[in-house]
């Protein structure tokens, strides 16, 4: 693989990161989190991806990806992500309202995301370069450019909003993350598997649909306000 394919490759990869990234900064506009916690979120999800591959490889040894296989891998994939946001920004001091947890996962999303895009451009893509423009290689590029990446940052950030609500409770707040958690991953897997059964416009349409009000209740304004921790 020459130099010049893999630069293109990371840049492909990092311009949906870089889109998606400015809105969530755009939305939290008001109180924007430091820059440097961001960025080692970002570089925290970029790990978690390579890690996350690893979790998975015998799940796609196995060579049949059922609703079962979906599920795991989507729990898999959130999972991790939780556990790298967690270990990141729980303890910090910047943490300081219920939006910030939305942030939070979002870049490790973002820094997953950039990993798991640039293995598609560099190796997936040249495996299937013979392909007609309108065939498989066009369509799965699509997604994975324009609906992919946002479903990371969607069902991470729906994984983000509970981890900042129980950043501020003094009971019950692990099972609130744990239901952010069930409901990102059924999201996510539900995704997959409209995908690869072929139901790319429904999907497409159910996740504009979820992205609109998942944006609006952002601007809630109890979302951004400050709080003390109990």
């Amino acid at each position: 693989m020459s130099v010049p394919y893999i630069a293109l490759s990371l840049l492909l990869a990092l311009l949906p990161s870089v889109f998606w990234l400015a809105l969530y900064l755009w939305e939290d506009r008001r109180e924007p989190e430091p820059r440097i916690l961001l960025f080692r979120l970002f570089l925290a999800g970029m790990v978690t991806a390579c890690v996350s591959v690893l979790l998975q490889e015998p799940i796609r040894a196995a060579g049949r990806i059922g609703p079962v296989e979906i599920g795991l891998i989507a729990l898999i994939e959130k999972g991790t992500m939780l556990v790298a946001a967690l270990l990141v920004a729980w303890r910090t001091r910047s943490f300081t309202q219920v939006i910030d947890g939305v942030m939070y996962m979002v870049a490790v999303a973002l820094g997953f995301a950039f990993v798991e895009n640039f293995f598609f451009f560099a190796y997936w893509v040249p495996q299937h370069a013979g392909e007609a423009v309108g065939g498989t290689l066009a369509r799965v590029s699509t997604i994975r450019f324009l609906l992919t990446t946002f479903v990371h940052t969607l069902t991470a950030g729906i994984t983000g909003l509970t981890m900042g609500a129980a950043r501020f409770r003094t009971a019950s707040g692990w099972l609130l993350i744990l239901g952010g958690l069930s409901v990102a991953v059924t999201l996510h897997a539900a995704f997959d598997a409209a995908v690869l059964s072929g139901y790319l416009v429904e999907a497409a349409l159910v996740t504009g649909g979820l992205g609109v009000l998942f944006l609006t209740l952002l601007q809630l304004r109890t979302l951004s306000r400050p709080r003390s921790r109990p």
